[in-house]
């Protein structure tokens, strides 16, 4: 029943997912594994609140779930609560210091708070322990270039995470902004198309090009192409302002 009804969660069939895995529950009521699975169904619908309280059940049935922590973790960085994730993912990661996904939202959490070094550091170690993570390399580029003393160690991070996601809308962005930060306008424009090939309303990407097309001297095209951004997000320059570029 655990395992049915993830597999209907991931497929998107809400419905059969939380009967199954309520069946699980009733059927076990003290499985932390069951609340796991449900928390994970109720987060995938958009119930944070349901899978907030289906995690902590699990937690007090196994104190040592690390999934239910890294879980936990996750929807408090969706919260805008990056201190009380660290909380969570120290205590997971004592328990499991060998846990990638671990490291890799408290390397987002630390990101969130500014700590880029520590950040850093995270995103290095959950590398290390699984160097299939292609966001993490992504991330880790990210948050060098924006710390911005290696630029160098920045882009070949993401040339591993482009390896690794050939199609990914969010490694391409990262692509664009290190090229800005390096003063390859022409460069960045490439990526940020690369990224609206895929998705031409993605407003990240267009606010982006718009940067490198006035970088390159083609102002009018620029603001065009940020005014069309601010139509699909109004707050898109605020969220390019985390880049500091202007």
């Amino acid at each position: 029943l655990i395992a049915r009804g993830d597999a209907f969660s991931q497929l998107g069939n809400s419905g059969r997912a939380l009967a199954d895995l309520n069946r699980a529950v009733t059927l076990a009521p003290n499985n932390a594994v069951a609340y796991v699975a449900l928390g994970l169904a109720e987060s995938r619908r958009g119930n944070r609140t349901a899978a907030m309280q289906d995690y902590e059940a699990a937690l007090k049935r196994d104190p040592r779930r690390v999934d239910a922590l890294v879980n936990i973790a996750a929807l408090q960085l969706l919260d805008h609560k990056p201190e009380a994730a660290v909380t969570a993912l120290d205590r997971a990661i004592a328990i499991d210091p060998r846990n990638a996904l671990a490291f890799y939202n408290r390397g987002f959490a630390y990101f969130s708070l500014k700590a880029y070094d520590k950040a850093i550091a995270d995103y290095g170690k959950a590398i290390e322990i699984n160097p299939q993570m292609g966001l993490a390399y992504n991330n880790l580029g990210l948050t060098k270039a924006i710390a911005g003393d290696d630029l160098t160690g920045a882009l070949a991070d993401n040339d591993r995470a482009v390896k690794l996601l050939p199609l990914n809308l969010e490694v391409c962005d990262t692509r664009g902004f290190i090229y800005l930060k390096m003063g390859e306008p022409a460069k960045a424009l490439a990526a940020y198309n690369a990224a609206l090939d895929i998705d031409p309303n993605r407003a990240l990407s267009l606010y982006g090009r718009g940067l490198a097309k006035i970088r390159m001297g083609d102002v009018a095209a620029g603001r065009g192409d940020q005014a069309a951004a601010a139509t699909i997000n109004p707050e898109v320059a605020d969220d390019f302002a985390m880049y500091d570029l202007k």
